[in-house]
């Protein structure tokens, strides 16, 4: 009986001894690789490797593999050297007459250039929301991969991306036949930074390209630095870890990602609107209110018109985001019309909004 009680505790403290052993070699082996390769961190803000094969995902062929109605695909040279993966789609509301027979770019009125986040491709399944209900609204839009994303050739760099939405922005300007086309830049989440920084570096070139009417900012943040503390999986490993901030703010350095949407947000001068959903589980919601925040107090702010919707739920999924992106529009309209009159120099207006879902309390406010 001894003999037996023995064995059993000896296998007990031994499976123990195995799990502590194995565990500190988990805890040790995490930070050993952020200083080994360092740019994991560089991986981890583009997640460009995070898409499924694409010659499984049919990008060349999206009217039939996304049902998106009469889209098409085409590629586009970069300045970066790249070739990026573009779709146009067209307004659905083109196609509910008979007599349309084209959704060209060069009969468009309203476009929207849109900048998406990291991973994955431009027809992953919430942004393909997002387009549906842009189309619904009469909205031309540009979607397209950055370098090394999906289908588009090389391999992302901060300044390789900017470059890749300023080309695509050039190349669908140059199709457009109507002088009075509203163009829009949209970016969301990384992609608010990409568009910010390649509207400020247009405004630079002065090469004489139509400039778009507004940027609309879905998700932004602040910087990478806040980002990255804010990510819920970061806040678990600074607490297991207290010095890995310290090593994660040195790579965000190191590899020249800092992404500062703050110091170029600014120097924007066309309107725009910020949106972002208090549910949102990556990007908080503070650091959109401190982005705003700067913006709006900095006396050197150049934006004749700055709005800021706060949501209560994901953007595509919200039943007023067609009504928010109208009203928006209207108040694009009014600066153009402002614009036209340099007599009259109105004083830059900012706006916060806070907007429910109908479902809550039966509450819409605009």
């Amino acid at each position: 009986m001894a003999t037996i009680f023995y064995e059993c505790m000896s296998g007990i403290f031994s499976s123990s001894c195995y799990f502590v052993i194995y565990g500190f070699l988990v805890y040790v082996t995490i930070p050993l690789i952020f200083k080994i390769y360092p740019k994991i961190v560089f991986e981890g803000l583009f997640l460009n490797r995070v898409c499924p094969p694409v010659w499984l995902l049919k990008l060349n062929k999206p009217d039939k593999a996304y049902n998106l109605k009469e889209s098409k695909n085409c590629y586009v040279k970069s300045s970066s050297g790249s070739t990026l993966g573009v779709w146009h789609i067209p307004p659905v509301t083109q196609y509910d007459t008979p007599e349309v027979k084209s959704g060209s770019l060069q009969d468009a009125e309203k476009i929207i250039i849109y900048c998406h986040g990291n991973s994955f491709h431009r027809g992953f399944k919430h942004r393909r929301d997002l387009y549906s209900e842009l189309q619904k609204s009469g909205f031309h839009i540009i979607a397209f991969d950055y370098s090394g994303f999906a289908d588009s050739t090389g391999q992302p760099s901060p300044t390789r991306v900017v470059e890749d939405a300023i080309s695509v922005y050039k190349w669908t300007v140059k199709q457009l036949q109507k002088e009075d086309v509203t163009i829009v830049l949209w970016g969301h989440s990384l992609g608010t930074y990409i568009s910010t920084r390649a509207l400020s570096l247009m405004y630079d070139q002065k090469d004489g390209t139509r400039l778009p009417d507004c940027l609309i900012l879905e998700a932004p943040f602040t910087n990478t630095y806040d980002a990255a503390d804010c990510f819920p999986l970061s806040k678990y490993f600074y607490r297991l870890y207290p010095f890995m901030r310290s090593q994660v703010h040195k790579n965000i350095k190191q590899y020249d990602i800092e992404l500062r949407t703050e110091k170029y947000l600014p120097t924007i001068k066309a309107p725009v609107m910020i949106l972002h959903a208090k549910d949102d589980q990556r990007i908080d919601i503070h650091l959109v209110e401190t982005l705003y925040k700067k913006t709006t107090s900095d006396l050197t702010t150049k934006s004749p018109y700055s709005r800021f919707i706060r949501m209560h739920e994901h953007t595509a999924k919200h039943p007023g985001i067609r009504q928010l992106v109208h009203d928006f529009m209207v108040e694009v309209a009014k600066v153009k019309s402002d614009q036209e009159h340099p007599e009259i120099r109105p004083r830059a207006s900012y706006e916060l909004t806070e907007v429910f879902h109908p479902s809550h309390s039966g509450l819409y406010q605009l």
